[in-house]
This record gives C-alpha cells, sequence and structure tokens, in this order.
C-alpha cells in the first residue's frame, strides 16, 4: 500500500507514491518502496544457510491463476453505488494490467475479449456484470477494513551534486546480495563483509552515517535540496523531478535493504515529541524543522533504505507499481496480494478525506509492507501537490470486493 510529502503531503513519493507518504503512511507504515517489492535485474543471488539474520523485506507482488481462499460470491446490488461509477475510466487500467495476466488461463478470454470493446459505458459496465462475478470476503463482515492514500510528488534536482541539491538517490548497489527464498518464503537482502561472510545489509542509519560510501559511491543518481524529501521519496517508492534545465525524469523502485519500515511518526509519538493523533505531515515538517538536531534520531528510527532506478518519462505514463504497470490515479491501489492477486479488478467503498463518498472500481496494481489482510488498500491519488494533500490525510474505513472471471 504509506510519511506523506513533507514539503507536501506525500506518497507516491516524494514520497507519495512518490512522494511523501501520507500522514496515515507516516502512522501506518505504507510502503513502499516501501511500497514497492520489485526487483532489480542486475542482483546477484546466493542461497546459504542464513536463517539466522532474521531480514524480512515487503512481501512479493504476484497474479493468481486461481480465485484465493476466503471470497464468496455475492450479487452486484450488494455493492454500494456500482451502478453510479463511470467504471469505463478504470477500464484502460485492467487492460494495461492484461500485459501480464493474458498469460494466465482464467485471465485469458476476458482479457483478449476486454481490449475490443467499445469505450462506452454501458458497454463496459455490461461485458463486467456478464464475464465477472464480485466476491466478498469473510473478513469484511468483522472490523471495517482500513484506506490510506499515497501519491507521485514532484521535486526539483540536479543529476549533479552542488551547493544547493546534496542529497542523493542511490541506484542498486554492486554489494547487494538478494538471497534465494526458501518455498514461500520472501528473499533478503544481504552484504558480503571484508571477511567473506555474508551480513544484513547496511541499515539507513548506517548509511547516513557513510559506512556504506564505499558501497554506494558512483550509485547517485539524481540530487534533492532536502533529507526530508529524500525520505519521503523512500517511502513512497517513486518520484518526479525537474531538473534545472527544465527535463523532468521519473525513478522508481528497484530495491531496498531488507530491513522492515518502520513508522517516524510513530516513533515520535513514543518519544513525546508530538502528542497521539495529531502527527500530520505539517506537525512532523514543522517540528523537524524547529528541531533539526532530532532530523537523525528520526530518520534513523527507520531501518529500511531504498534503492531506485531511472524511468523512461515517455514510456511510462505514471509511476510503475509492482506489476511493472503504469499507476492510474484513482483507478490503481496497492493490495495485499495474499488475498488480492495483482491485475485483478476490485470495487472499493470508503471516503475522502473530506468524508465524500468514494465508491469506485479499481485496479490492484500494486503492493506495500503495511498493506496486509484482505480488507486494507492503499489508493493512489495521482501526481504533484495536490494528490499529495489526499494522500496526506486519507486514513478512512474501507470495503473491498474482488471482481473474477466466471468460470
Amino acid at each position: 500500500m504509506q510519511l506523506q510529502s513533507i514539503s507536501k503531503p506525500s506518497k507516491w513519493v516524494s514520497y507519495n507514491g512518490v512522494l511523501i507518504m501520507i500522514v496515515a503512511g507516516l502512522l501506518d507504515g505504507c510502503s513502499s518502496s516501501g511500497h514497492f517489492s520489485r526487483g532489480s535485474p542486475g542482483l546477484r543471488y546466493e542461497n546459504p544457510p542464513l536463517s539466522s539474520l532474521g531480514i524480512v523485506p515487503p512481501p512479493g507482488s504476484r497474479t493468481s491463476n486461481r480465485l484465493p481462499e476466503g471470497w464468496t460470491p455475492v450479487s452486484w446490488q450488494t455493492l454500494p453505488g456500482w451502478d453510479r461509477d463511470a467504471v469505463e475510466e478504470a477500464w484502460q487500467a485492467f487492460i494495461r494490467s492484461c500485459q501480464t495476466l493474458q498469460h494466465q488461463a482464467v485471465w485469458k478470454s476476458v482479457c483478449a475479449d476486454g481490449r475490443d470493446l467499445a469505450l462506452h459505458p454501458m458497454v463496459i459496465r455490461r461485458f463486467i456484470e456478464e464475464r465477472f462475478l464480485p466476491y466478498q470476503h469473510g473478513a469484511s463482515s468483522a472490523t471495517p477494513g482500513l484506506m490510506t492514500g499515497y501519491y507521485e510528488p514532484l521535486f526539483e534536482g540536479s543529476r549533479q551534486k552542488t551547493a544547493r541539491f546534496r542529497y542523493p538517490l542511490y541506484a542498486v548497489p554492486d554489494d547487494l546480495v538478494r538471497l534465494k527464498p526458501a518455498a514461500k518464503t520472501p528473499g533478503s537482502r544481504v552484504r558480503r563483509g571484508a571477511s567473506g561472510q555474508l551480513q544484513p545489509y547496511w541499515t539507513r542509519e548506517e548509511i547516513e552515517l557513510g559506512k556504506a560510501q564505499g558501497s554506494l559511491a558512483g550509485k547517485e543518481l539524481v540530487f534533492l535540496d532536502s533529507p526530508i524529501q529524500v525520505f519521503l521519496v523512500h517511502v513512497q517508492g517513486s518520484v518526479r523531478i525537474r531538473l534545472e534545465d527544465g527535463h523532468e525524469m521519473r525513478l522508481g523502485y528497484a530495491d531496498a535493504n531488507g530491513h522492515p519500515y518502520k513508522s517516524i511518526g510513530r516513533f515520535m509519538i513514543d518519544k513525546g515529541w508530538l502528542p497521539s493523533g495529531q502527527a500530520s505531515m505539517p506537525a512532523i515538517r514543522t517540528w523537524l524543522e524547529k528541531n533539526p538536531e532530532k532530523l537523525p534520531a528520526v530518520m534513523g528510527s527507520n531501518p529500511s533504505y531504498v534503492f531506485f532506478k531511472v524511468l523512461n518519462t515517455e514510456a511510462a505514463s505514471g509511476p510503475l507499481g509492482s506489476l511493472g504497470i503504469s499507476l492510474t490515479p484513482m483507478r490503481s491501489i496497492a493490495v495485499d496480494p495474499n488475498f488480492l492477486p495483482l491485475g485483478a479488478p476490485v470495487y472499493l467503498v470508503s471516503s475522502t478525506p473530506d468524508r465524500q463518498p468514494l465508491q469506485r472500481l479499481v485496479i490492484a496494481q500494486d503492493v506495500g509492507s503495511a498493506i496486509q489482510g484482505a480488507q486494507r488498500a492503499d489508493f493512489f491519488w495521482g501526481s504533484g501537490e495536490a494528490a499529495g494533500e489526499q494522500a496526506g490525510r486519507s486514513k478512512n474505513p474501507l470495503s473491498l470486493w474482488l471482481l473474477w472471471p466466471r468460470s
């Protein structure tokens, strides 16, 4: 599924999504790359007996050729607001997911036939109702779920280190080793020490103290003007950078150091630096600006550290989710793939931060380490400051229905 943008609210981070993890994100630890769990094709793989390391990275993304357990079919009439949603707005997002889904038997037919549909609201709605069934999870009848939000921030930056732009975002270091996972167990990230033994990869605190300087030298992709912006990007997992020459570049999640994400908002509350329930992005930013000497301790409380890759801004219309598909504003969500297969259509019922009804067809196209359970989602609000404002205030009750192809 998320610290919100500190210079603006955040997720698709600057973090929201890319930039600011959302306020809820700060507290709940949504992300990113927090949010993303994609790996870098250049990493080396080893599989020694290292269970003692205990490194547990975010869950890997996956699609499914079989309906997950716990879902029961229901009628379309049970979906609040279904007949009022502009479902056609989500259809192209689903068709993009078919780039992956089409290779699985259960999805092959609906993907092939869905590509040829006229983009007319009634045509798409009829196709969905005839070819899919809505399913409700048993967990939804217990406690309400939770919707947080994320977005893609837009920051200024430089490819070269300057007096203003001094804080780097890094590519995957050469000494990062991804262990081959045991059966159904997430892989881990380690490094080989001077003696040749594999060790847990450097933590955020160790990296920021310069202990990984030898590993990261030459891996700088871009420089930002604030360590808070860097952290937000890590939470969101992606970011758009406006360079000094006016051009833009987009970075996406490539990998992480394998340590778990921990909320800095919760850390600040536990320290008594912020009152419980008031760890909003503006409050966190204001506090850090007044107490800059505490910045290393706050940032270091989250050991997770994210590495990035440069994306083709012409080919990608938005930040890439865990499927490798561009996310669609207000129609893509991050989910727990153990309950909601990536690429699947999902009907979401929640509310906006302003308490307006939010009832719409969305597509499961991303994952997040804090997104766990059948009734948990991170809602992608889009790019820029306005999206970051929404993402940073998103923390609302949620109900989800999985739409699955009829057999």
